[in-house]
């Protein structure tokens, strides 16, 4: 426990005024005074980037927000970072090794539960069919579909009320209410207006395109009569003489039924209906056609003549009205004879369905990581608008080579740092986390707007900004590992961390087998301490699976400055992702549901998130949660300046039972292959301190969270969302003791911030030193207001206010217009130094005189302004 802070009443200095009326008119910056040229670190390129975002909400000006996305995009192009397909990220891995268990046991009971369906419809069908009152003999063909449409409703409410499985009744009902339904009455309509026809083939035609319309098949017997039933008419106006009356007497014989051959046949032509009757259809048809010596000698010698005999006008128009009547009543009758088997037909087009499922089901399980890939290339489409070969950008390089100036025309540049091709493509700590901080600012509370000015249509908009989240998703699953598709747990980015023999213990260990990588499943349980090293180097996959391949190098540096962007970044994403409240996530990638991508799996079994938010939040601030863990294991960071100026560590007990004694300042130091070194450096500790508040903002709530990796109790009956309340106390303590050492042990003689602190091996105080920079006392200026915010502490806030008077003293040149980056020279600040700066007055503006408010107003506003002028200068 910290004492309570006894300097509470106010700032100390008075002095710190701006000289703004020094400034000359040829002193103001413009367009042109905004330029950055060099190799620099990531890190640098992001904070800065970050900064300009957030300027662009506290000043106003949305100009701004249109450099830092210009910034942003320049580096996380795929010419600069490390880019992969969407089918190659990490989250299509692991959507496909953290479901692939889940998937094959819904599999195998969705098997079963489809096997057993088809007997329950059966039985339904048939026991309908027998209660239904049929109608029988010859009935208007809208009569019979008005029977088909009554039955099939009642089927449907024997299904509602059935044992059959809620998705298959569920999926039936929906087929006859939304398809069946309306086709019956389209098929009605058809029949209606079929009646009205005057000619028998225009009333055969309309009905076989209602039913050719509605992709009802009748069969090949079926179809065949209604060929001739259409054709039959035509060719009865087309008889002139006793061959072609011939030709159509066989196909109406051949085309009636007996019924109609006795009752109109015989009536027609006695003579011939005792003829026909005796031969078979393929004799029938060699008459018609005058096959055969001896069937020609028949038809010449006695058909034909028959035929002339009786009069061909006369059995044309006998012929027309029996085929006219025949055709309909023959269809009428077939119809209602067909009613008592209709539950036949409708169980094969139900049983059809069920077995298609089953194959589609056994074929998906058969190679679930290919069909869950194409499903999910579905997702990346319609959610993100992505192509199947287009490049997502997964990880930033360590190092920038940058060009920046807005002389005539803007010219904005980056490229990876060349490397030895052995060292492959280094990315690290520092490089991931200001990315994933840079991107989030940007896309919550620009990125929309910003596209929108570039006249991006809304669907365009929202799979742009859930582009940007689903990139830094893939960092998160990167970072702290999960599943494969292939059953293994990914190599994550988080290295076990140890002595000087563990490292390199844990280094054998990793390149043999991975055990030395961060499992966020076992963290409770984990003694090690686990971080994203500074440099790691990775290659590409050779397989989809095996996603990015990393390694660290033999030298493990893990630096504050690291950890504090990574902490910071991952606290952003779990901020962005707090599933009890809304944020933009909600609006691109919240909406997506698998069951929407996947057809082929009943609804039911598939109705999830794609991209569950509750999930992510759990892995961002568990990762986050992991670094700050550290502080308390064998390799902590952080070391505590006792009043006697002895340091000792955070993973040791205070040795003071004096509280008066005890600890009141912290610092933190790098740790390299296992040891910590022997310097501090402050702008580190406050970056560190900052992160560690975002961390705290972004967890405050967090027992209404959903996700239960978070709400379920581990192997020691703790919940890790009880072990996170539980951390918040001490995380705060630890701010407190961050901040005290800023503003009071960091300083140097004139008040300003020295940039290092350095201990014995030995662990005694040494003490500061160095030469100021303007960066420093941005950071700790900005650190401290973060340290007065969460723990409502006024005196760190008034300490900020101290600092920047101290700033104004020292580093505040007229000649620039501005502050130099070292006192008394005349260096100008990069474009990182002049963000940082703008930042720490405009958070601080609030609370300075009305003074001292004016004077930064006059200084800062042209900065601003040439900011603002640079954007705009842009395409």
């Amino acid at each position: 426990q910290f004492p309570e802070p006894k300097r509470n009443f106010g700032p100390i200095r008075t002095d710190g005024d701006l000289p703004v009326d020094e400034i000359s008119i040829s002193a103001v910056p413009t367009a042109e005074s905004i330029q950055w040229k060099g190799d620099i670190e990531t890190a640098s390129w992001f904070r800065a980037t970050e900064d300009i975002a957030w300027l662009a909400r506290r000043a106003s000006v949305p100009a701004l927000a249109k450099l830092s996305y210009a910034m942003r995009k320049s580096v996380t192009n795929p010419l600069v970072a490390w880019s992969n397909t969407f089918a190659n990220s990490a989250y299509t891995s692991a959507a496909i090794g953290e479901t692939r268990d889940d998937t094959k046991k819904s599999v195998d009971e969705g098997l079963d539960m489809l096997s057993e369906q088809g007997p329950l419809i059966e039985k339904l069908l048939i026991r309908r069919s027998e209660l239904h009152k049929w109608p029988s003999g010859r009935q208007s063909l809208v009569s019979v579909v008005d029977e088909v449409g009554d039955f099939l409703t009642e089927f449907v409410r024997d299904v509602e009320k059935s044992e059959v499985d809620k998705t298959v009744r569920n999926q039936i009902v929906a087929e006859f209410r939304i398809n069946f339904g309306p086709r019956v009455h389209r098929i009605r309509e058809a029949v209606v207006l079929a009646y009205r026809e005057q000619k028998t083939d225009l009333f055969v035609a309309r009905i076989r395109a209602s039913l050719k319309e509605e992709g009802i098949g009748l069969g090949a017997a079926i179809e065949a009569q209604l060929d001739t039933a259409e054709r039959l008419p035509k060719a009865v106006e087309r008889i002139t003489d006793a061959k072609s009356a011939l030709s159509v007497l066989v196909d109406f014989w051949l085309a009636a039924s007996l019924e109609t051959r006795n009752s109109k046949f015989k009536k027609l032509a006695p003579q011939l209906y005792d003829y026909f009757k005796d031969q078979s259809a393929d004799d029938l048809q060699c008459i018609k056609v005058g096959c055969g010596f001896l069937t020609r000698i028949k038809r010449t010698l006695f058909i034909l003549p028959e035929i002339d005999n009786f009069g061909v006008d006369k059995i044309r128009v006998l012929l027309a009205t029996a085929a006219e009547e025949t055709i309909r009543s023959e269809l009428e009758i077939q119809a209602v004879q067909f009613l008592p088997g209709l539950h036949k037909e409708i169980f094969v087009q139900i049983n059809q369905e069920l077995n298609r499922q089953m194959r589609n089901i056994t074929k998906i399980a058969t190679d679930y990581g290919k069909y869950l890939r194409l499903v999910l290339n579905r997702v990346a489409i319609a959610k993100l608008g992505l192509k199947e070969k287009d490049a997502i950008s997964a990880v930033e390089p360590n190092r920038l080579r940058v060009e920046m100036s807005f002389h005539d025309k803007a010219v904005l540049q980056t490229q990876s740092v060349p490397l030895q091709a052995r060292d492959g493509f280094q990315t690290g700590a520092g490089a991931l986390g200001s990315a994933m901080s840079a991107t989030l600012e940007l896309s919550e509370h620009h990125l929309e707007n910003i596209l929108t000015s570039a006249g991006a249509t809304p669907s365009r908009v929202k799979q742009s900004v859930g582009r940007a989240i689903f990139e830094q998703i893939n960092k998160v699953l990167m970072i702290g590992g999960f599943k494969t598709e292939s059953d293994r747990p990914f190599e994550s980015f988080s290295f076990a961390l140890g002595g000087a023999n563990q490292a390199a213990a844990d280094l054998a260990e990793s390149s043999a087998g991975s055990a030395a990588r961060l499992n966020l499943r076992t963290l409770l349980s984990a003694k090690n301490s686990f971080a994203v090293p500074d440099v790691l180097s990775i290659k590409s996959p050779g397989r989809p699976e095996a996603i990015i391949q990393s390694s660290a190098p033999r030298k493990l540096s893990v630096s504050v400055a690291g950890q504090a962007e990574m902490v910071k970044g991952l606290s952003r994403i779990a901020m962005s992702l707090r599933d009890w409240e809304s944020s933009a996530f909600d609006r691109s990638l919240g909406t997506a549901n698998l069951a929407d991508f996947v057809p082929d799996l009943p609804r039911e079994a598939v109705d999830r998130k794609l991209f569950p938010k509750e999930l992510f939040f759990a892995a961002a601030i568990g990762n986050a949660g992991a670094i700050l863990q550290n502080l308390s294991k064998e390799t902590s960071m952080v070391a505590l300046l006792e009043p006697g100026r002895k340091l000792h560590w955070g993973n040791e007990k205070d040795p003071s039972s004096d509280p008066s004694k005890q600890a009141m300042k912290a610092t933190m130091f790098d740790v390299v292959n296992g040891e910590r070194v022997l310097t501090s450096k402050t702008a580190d500790v406050a970056h560190f301190l900052s992160a560690v508040v975002e961390f705290l903002r972004a967890s405050d709530g967090v027992e209404k969270t959903g996700a239960a990796v978070l709400l379920n109790a581990g192997d020691g009956g703790i919940r890790p969302v009880d072990q996170l309340i539980a951390a918040r106390d001490d995380l705060k303590l630890l701010v407190m003791a961050l901040a005290n050492f800023l503003s009071s042990e960091a300083l140097g003689a004139k008040g300003t911030v020295l940039p290092d602190f350095t201990r014995s091996a030995d662990n005694d105080a040494i003490g500061m030193s160095g030469e100021p920079l303007l960066a420093d006392q941005a950071a700790v200026i900005r650190a401290l207001l973060d340290a007065s915010e969460i723990n409502s502490a006024a005196i760190h806030r008034n300490a900020a206010l101290d600092l920047f008077a101290a700033t104004n003293e020292e580093f505040f040149r007229p000649e620039l217009a501005f502050y130099s980056n070292r006192p008394g020279r005349g260096e100008k600040l990069s474009l990182e130094s002049l963000a940082a700066i703008l930042i720490a007055g405009e958070r601080l503006e609030p609370y300075m005189t009305r003074v001292r408010a004016a004077q930064w107003s006059k200084a800062s506003r042209p900065w601003i302004n040439a900011l603002r002028d640079a954007a705009e200068i842009l395409p």
